[in-house]
């Protein structure tokens, strides 16, 4: 097959529509439903996909633990690749976490932090779980299964000043990656925008300290920061450069497949997965979707094109994209301006380096 555009080797499935917690930064549409994918059209699907070089997988949700059949979804994903499970920890026992990570070392577990004290955890997460999932991340310490660990936290006003003591803590006790997912203007977070995103200064300072940290390399901890990649790749311009031309494919709990994993609405959808018979017919879904959808976004864009980083940003950013829903100035703004600012600091250390 002639590849005219490229895909991530990493599909995203998120397994059940319905989640135990409601997290003011939440993102997910979908978690007031009831769907779930099912076995079989999940191993079916990745086999196909298998043939694009779409090996490894996400399973998500909701709370993907939360599906009657999570297991054996995890456990037939993992024979293909390197499987991530996102999880909130609190509907999950550590027995079962511990026979998931056993099964397969490709099997990794990535557990939601967003606050490393329990008043901050419990302020964003809810009252009651903060235990459980520091008896979980002990255990699976305790047990030496930590290499298949990893943290996540998004960074809001709440949690920020925690963000350096979760690093250290991941360090501390050979945690593998800790990874910070940007605040997203869709569901929740929408709405709270204004009372949890922190002050842009605040997020340009905490990036600047992975940067620094990332630079330095003493520790096999890998810090990931959505935010930080895409700039980067933008300003390498790299193949990997445009997420539409590089596409990182979601499967929802009604079998749609998005063309994004932060993607929400099905009027975007590539396709839905009963329908696709094989690897080349979603290939070309996604070459017409990836055409349709650049001329979208390009024509609802609120950026500056007179902007003296447009050429390397070109806009294409999240919150100015239709894939979260129509941008919002207030949103659109914010991101604008962290990432204006690292694209200015990025060109005056390349001149001083001159």
């Amino acid at each position: 097959m002639k590849r005219k555009m490229l895909f991530s080797n990493r599909m995203y499935y998120e397994i059940i529509s319905s989640c135990n917690l409601s997290c003011k930064h939440c993102s997910d549409l979908l978690s007031g439903q009831v769907e779930m994918l099912e076995v079989d059209e999940i191993l079916n699907f990745h086999n196909k996909m298998s043939e694009l070089g779409i090996l490894d997988s996400v399973v998500t949700g909701g709370e993907p633990t939360l599906h009657p059949k999570f297991k054996e979804i995890v456990f037939g994903l993992s024979e293909y690749g390197n499987v991530v499970i996102t999880t909130n920890a609190t509907a999950i026992s550590y027995e079962m976490v511990k026979e998931i990570l056993n099964y397969n070392k490709n099997i990794h577990i990535q557990i939601s932090l967003d606050g490393l004290s329990r008043e901050t955890f419990e302020k964003i997460r809810g009252k009651g779980q903060y235990d459980k999932v520091i008896a979980i991340i002990n255990q699976i310490i305790h047990d030496g299964l930590q290499k298949q660990l990893a943290f996540s936290m998004t960074i809001m006003k709440d949690n920020y000043s925690e963000v350096g003591g979760l690093i250290d803590f991941a360090s501390k006790n050979g945690i593998r990656v800790v990874h910070f997912p940007q605040l997203l203007p869709i569901g929740n977070a929408k709405k709270n925008w204004e009372d949890i995103a922190p002050d842009c200064a605040e997020q340009i300072c905490i990036e600047n300290d992975f940067l620094k940290r990332m630079s330095e390399d003493k520790e096999p901890l890998e810090i990931s920061c959505n935010r930080l990649n895409q700039i980067a790749a933008r300003w390498e311009n790299s193949e990997k450069a445009s997420c539409l031309s590089n596409m990182v494919l979601k499967v929802v709990p009604n079998g749609d497949i998005l063309p994004c994993p932060s993607a929400s609405n099905c009027e975007y959808r590539v396709e839905n997965i009963r329908h696709i018979k094989d690897a080349e017919e979603l290939y070309e879904a996604c070459l017409r979707k990836n055409t349709e959808l650049v001329s979208l976004i390009t024509q609802n864009s609120l950026c500056d094109k007179n902007c003296t980083c447009f050429e390397e940003c070109r806009g294409e950013f999240c919150s100015n994209c239709m894939l979260l829903g129509s941008p919002q100035e207030n949103t659109f703004t914010y991101e604008c301006t962290v990432r204006k600012r690292h694209f200015e600091e990025i060109r005056k250390e390349i001149k001083e380096e001159i």
